[in-house]
């Protein structure tokens, strides 16, 4: 079943405190300057993780932490022993475990230095040694990736993810709708370990904002793999009756013709560990 979340006009999100209220409660996040910002993709997979908590237990991670919004919101389960929050930027780490603290779960929260799953000091390595087959779940909202379709950072997370999940152990993974039906589908082919059970949360209709550099670029990445053959990405584009889905090429398109930026559904998406 598929949760509906309201983003209740929220946007990307400056370097100061971020409420977001949650199935489980409030989450107050702080940000300070230079850590990854709290997005409307963040927004919808916090709340999508806590919304699903019945699904967590054991110890579990969240990769690509930023600052602690995912293990946080996993955290509040009463199942969850601990999450090993892990990211490569240390300012984000130390954001991590300061909004952890003031969520009220610093205990359960331990940030690791990491790039992925590969440890990047002795204090890392020790806390990821023997890990492998014991995590009870992952939950991740990875970066899209501009030198692929997109999803790259997705399938490390899947791939590097396997040795170390027990079987059945869940994956929530932050994937917006623009991929399409069959590209999510597929993550959990390709030979990896997973069975993909749906999207469990999502947003209404959300810009993806064009005015956003980074978000801009993946667009253009995408008209470039559909130009290729590599198949169409699904934008929803005009307003009222008028409204369609588009390909990406399409869709950049009508943004230079009226200046608004394609829509999409932010979604947060469950994949099994077999």
């Amino acid at each position: 079943m598929t949760e509906r979340i309201d983003l209740d006009g929220t946007r990307v999100a400056g370097r100061m405190p971020v409420a977001i209220d949650t199935l489980a409660g409030r989450i107050v996040l702080d940000v300070p300057s230079g850590c990854q910002p709290v997005t409307p993709a963040s927004i919808v997979a916090i709340r999508g993780v806590a919304a699903h908590l019945g699904r967590l237990s054991g110890i579990g991670i969240d990769w690509g932490a930023g600052t602690g919004g995912l293990a946080i919101a996993a955290a509040l389960g009463r199942a969850v022993e601990r999450v090993i929050a892990v990211d490569v930027e240390a300012a984000n780490l130390v954001a991590t475990a300061a909004n952890a603290a003031s969520n009220g779960v610093g205990a359960k929260v331990v940030t690791v230095h990491a790039d992925g799953f590969t440890p990047l000091d002795a204090a890392a390595a020790d806390v990821l040694a023997g890990l492998d087959g014991r995590v009870g779940f992952v939950v991740a909202n990875p970066p899209g990736c501009v030198d692929d379709d997109g999803l790259g950072w997705r399938r490390h997370v899947l791939a590097e993810a396997a040795a170390l999940l027990r079987r059945g152990a869940p994956v929530l993974l932050q994937i917006s709708r623009q991929y399409g039906r069959a590209r999510i589908t597929e993550l959990a082919g390709s030979g990896l370990p997973y069975r993909y059970d749906g999207c469990v949360a999502e947003s209404g209709w959300e810009p993806f904002d064009l005015a956003r550099s980074e978000l801009a670029e993946l667009v253009h990445r995408y008209a470039a793999v559909e130009r290729s053959g590599g198949g169409s990405y699904v934008f929803r584009v005009g307003t009222g009756a008028e409204a369609r889905d588009a390909p990406a090429v399409a869709a950049i398109e009508a943004y230079e013709a009226t200046g608004a930026s394609p829509l999409t559904r932010w979604q947060l998406h469950l994949f099994r560990r077999t």
